[in-house]
């Protein structure tokens, strides 16, 4: 990428830093971090980011992090007209520190002149070893390893460990296969397709993912019949996925009359759904993820 002269930007968060889970997983406040590297509003100024540091207090760490996010409305310098303005890299931080920062133009989201670590991905923690002396999942290369060469045949007369002289190991019996197949994996973003349509199984018409929950009635039947097809839980993600929902507990405060509500407003009124989505989902979508990812019917 950066030899075609492409803005690359690489975060690496490590396990545990911060009291947060990294590694493979997604971080803590995934969408912030989505929303201020990309830069998809404007980076917070000076102003709003010394504001929110002075909100943390020095606390690094998710839950503390997301307290603030959430007042960021409130907070000096936050606010862009009806929505708020991007974390900054210091910002982000607050919620988890991660280990590596690779940014090849200097940018994160909209700011310039923004310093990484100048460190590479680090390689797995993990030993090497034959499969019969270490478990596959924990095999990795010796620092000296490099593509292979020559044909593949060669590959089956090279012995990949010391012969084994040991007593033989007998294998285990493999369990029977599932009578049920394994249902389909959770999509990785809660939004629906909105262009999206699929075939009724009973008459030839095409309807879209808001279809689904338009009959409250008839909702969990219809999310029952169509949503175990993978491509209509691809396109209907944020209407079929269990992994998609709201957090039944989590409020916020409205802006213009400092009135709590639920994730369910967002999708109250149908004439109001795309302006309440614009201005309070790059807050709320980590708790409001079924709200916010839902299309106008």
């Amino acid at each position: 990428m950066t030899t075609e002269g492409n803005d690359a930007r690489m975060l690496s968060f490590a396990p545990n830093t911060g009291g947060n889970n990294g590694g493979h997983e997604f971080p803590e406040n995934g969408f912030d971090w989505l929303v201020g590297c990309l830069g998809i509003v404007d980076s917070c100024n000076t102003t709003c980011e010394t504001s929110f540091l002075a909100c943390v207090g020095g606390n690094v760490g998710s839950e503390k992090f997301r307290s603030c996010r959430e007042r960021m409305g409130t907070l000096n310098g936050c606010s862009m007209g009806n929505s708020i303005c991007a974390p900054t890299l210091n910002m982000m931080r607050q919620s988890e520190v991660p280990e590596v920062v690779n940014l090849s133009q200097g940018r994160f989201g909209t700011s310039t002149g923004v310093m990484g670590t100048a460190m590479g991905p680090k390689k797995p923690n993990c030993k090497f070893g034959s499969f019969d002396q270490e478990n596959e999942s924990d095999c990795k290369p010796p620092n000296n390893a490099g593509p292979a060469t020559g044909l593949i045949e060669a590959c089956e007369s090279v012995p990949t460990s010391d012969p084994d002289t040991s007593s033989p190991v007998v294998a285990p019996t493999p369990s029977p296969p599932s009578p049920n197949p394994p249902s389909p994996s959770p999509p990785f973003s809660c939004i629906d397709n909105c262009s999206f349509q699929f075939r009724l199984a009973w008459k030839p018409l095409d309807k879209g993912c808001d279809w689904l929950t338009k009959n409250k009635k008839k909702a969990d039947a219809r999310k029952a019949k169509y949503c175990s097809d993978a491509n209509i839980l691809a396109s209907c993600s944020a209407t079929c996925s269990t992994s998609c929902v709201d957090d039944l507990d989590f409020t916020f405060i409205l802006d213009w009359n400092q009135k709590e509500v639920q994730c369910n407003w967002i999708t109250k009124n149908k004439d109001q759904l795309i302006k309440r989505q614009d201005t309070y989902c790059n807050m709320y979508s980590g708790s409001c993820s079924a709200s916010c990812g839902r299309c106008p019917s």
